[in-house]
């Protein structure tokens, strides 16, 4: 027997190299760490934390009612700057305190700077929330555009126009309105006949108009009430903001004291059924642009027909 020391000592066998770790890791192997590509995170990285701004580390977005509310004190301000404003074109077209206060037509430098501003004002103030506490205008109210986006504001408009018509005829037949001149808003039109300040008028009914709002009625009303009670508060708070601001030619005083006349109260059964239709466009796309584009079109008709009678337009 020889001896065990005389043996050979045992050979290792050769042992073969790990493959390369499969992306993303893989069982057995650590995860990588993060790392970021242009500032992204891949999916395998933690979430970044929540956005926040001036609201003292609030999650965004953390807009509601409150900025609603802060609508007016702010047209309060606009308004205020609008007076100051009028009052120097006043003292430069040569209107006296006398001619502001009865139904002498104004000059169309006074009926076009002011409006634009408060239009400017409304259709700015949503923007500025969303910078202030939101994502961004198109998160937060919709402030997007698809090209499917013009034919659909068609149609509304055509709906619209119609409701607004079997709205206004049947609120007139229950007022028994005499005179359907009395639900009308073309006023501003009307007065400034030959004016070159007639352009400025159609351009605040016809882009002006739209844009502030639905920026701000079907925009930020509408979705900070819906935030805090749901979609149908939300279309009716857009209603009971929105259909106020429009007065008949007669306005909502008589010898100088608050009446609402039967011609008020069909031309706000008119607005809350364009109104209505517009905020159901607006909740079904989630996006602005069809009502934008529908406004525009049913205030252009009003336009093309006012101007049409008054013989503006052949």
């Amino acid at each position: 027997m020889t001896d065990p020391r005389d043996w050979p000592a045992p050979t290792t066998p050769p042992v073969a190299s790990p493959p390369p770790p499969p992306p993303g890791g893989g069982p057995g192997w650590p995860a990588p760490d993060p790392v970021t590509i242009d500032g992204a995170t891949p999916s395998n990285a933690p979430p970044p934390p929540p956005l926040s701004g001036s609201g003292g580390g609030r999650t965004r977005p953390w807009w509601g009612i409150g900025d609603v509310l802060l609508v007016i004190p702010l047209t309060i301000v606009v308004l205020a700057v609008g007076f100051v404003v009028l009052a120097v074109l006043a003292s430069i077209e040569g209107v006296s305190l006398d001619d502001l206060a009865d139904d002498t037509p104004l000059p169309g430098s006074m009926l076009v700077i002011p409006t634009l501003i408060q239009q400017a004002a409304w259709f700015g103030w949503p923007f500025v929330v969303s910078r202030w506490k939101g994502i961004g205008p198109a998160a937060d109210w919709g402030w997007a555009f698809k090209p499917a986006d013009l034919g659909i504001g068609l149609g509304t408009a055509m709906i619209g126009l119609f409701a607004a018509g079997a709205v206004g005829a049947a609120t007139a037949a229950i007022v028994d309105l005499e005179d359907d001149a009395a639900a009308e808003n073309t006023a501003l039109l009307t007065d400034l006949e030959g004016s070159p300040w007639l352009w400025g008028v159609i351009f605040m009914v016809v882009i002006g108009a739209p844009f502030a709002e639905e920026v701000l009625f079907r925009g930020l009303v509408l979705r900070a009430v819906a935030k805090r009670w749901g979609v149908v508060a939300g279309v009716i708070g857009s209603q009971l903001t929105f259909v106020p601001i429009h007065f008949a030619d007669g306005g909502v005083l008589v010898d100088g004291r608050l009446a609402i006349t039967d011609g008020q109260i069909v031309l706000w059964a008119t607005i809350a059924a364009l109104g209505l239709v517009l905020a159901v466009v607006t909740v079904r796309t989630e996006r602005l642009a069809a009502a934008i584009v529908a406004h525009i079109l049913i205030n252009g008709v009003g336009v093309i027909g006012a101007l049409e009678v008054f013989g503006e337009i052949r």
